[in-house]
């Protein structure tokens, strides 16, 4: 399963590559909070989380009444893991602006990443509240519903991310997932879009073809397990998460069970 959650910079400005940085930083010295502003959202987009603290704070002391500082502050101090903080300035950023999805949407992840799912989902939830088309918000509910064993809920949350967002190749990976682990039959409609997607790249297909050996061996068909493990010896898994498969697993009936393990050790293989 991809646990991926997708933590996002408020979108003020189009594109960090494109900024003059001796420019702005000059501007910024001169006392524009904008041209700071700016300076830290380089930084920021640059992974450099402690020199945007410093030019964030001083955009912040430039206009204490704008959000927008508090806000990227808080999303840096998040990437620092540094929580404490990084809950306090999203908090002061929905003080004065209580109106931003994208704030509301980090301070979701924020608590998801402390174990916090119930105030998670309340993030998102007030996310799509005010931007209906946040997809990412579905997608992160979707993964918090999966690991809190609320199925429904998580096919749900991720069948909307996916109307929002169809070439995102996670979120079909995810469903299939879910769909296998509940004893369902992949939904052909789902599964024809991502053939269609994704079927030239190894890289991702590889994922869907697993899951794919895994369904066939549940339903008797044929598993293509020797032609899966020959197309992909080069290829691999990477960082595949089996916990929840395993699980799935270990209630399946004894003759199902030594199969489906069988096929798990080859996977196993191309994830090392």
């Amino acid at each position: 399963m991809y646990k991926i959650l997708v933590s996002m910079l408020l979108a003020l400005f189009t594109n960090a590559s494109n900024i003059n940085l001796s420019n702005i930083e000059e501007l910024c010295d001169k006392g524009d909070n904008i041209a700071c502003l700016k300076c830290g959202y380089y930084f920021a987009t640059k992974g450099d989380y402690k020199t945007a603290i410093t030019y964030n704070k001083k955009a912040l002391n430039l206009n204490s009444k704008d959000n927008k500082p508090y806000s990227y502050l808080g999303f840096c101090y998040f990437k620092l893991a540094d929580y404490d903080k990084a809950l306090w300035y999203y908090n002061k950023a929905l003080e004065l602006n209580s109106n931003d999805p994208t704030t509301y949407y980090n301070k979701g992840l924020l608590f998801y990443n402390q174990n916090f799912y119930n105030k998670a989902i309340k993030m998102y939830k007030k996310t799509l509240e005010l931007d209906p088309k946040y997809f990412n918000a579905y997608y992160n509910m979707g993964i918090i519903y999966y690991l809190q064993h609320q199925y429904a809920e998580s096919l749900f949350s991720y069948k909307k991310s996916l109307s929002l967002n169809p070439k995102n190749a996670s979120i079909y990976i995810n469903i299939f997932e879910l769909e296998l682990i509940t004893n369902k039959v992949f939904d052909k409609h789902i599964e024809k879009k991502y053939r269609m997607l994704f079927q030239n790249n190894k890289e991702i297909f590889i994922k869907y073809e697993m899951l794919k050996v895994l369904q066939n061996i549940v339903l008797n068909k044929d598993d293509n397990l020797k032609q899966w493990e020959y197309k992909y010896s080069n290829v691999s898994l990477k960082s595949w998460n089996f916990s929840e498969i395993n699980n799935w697993v270990k209630v399946q009936e004894n003759k199902l069970k030594s199969k489906l393990n069988k096929a798990l050790e080859v996977f196993k293989k191309n994830s090392i």
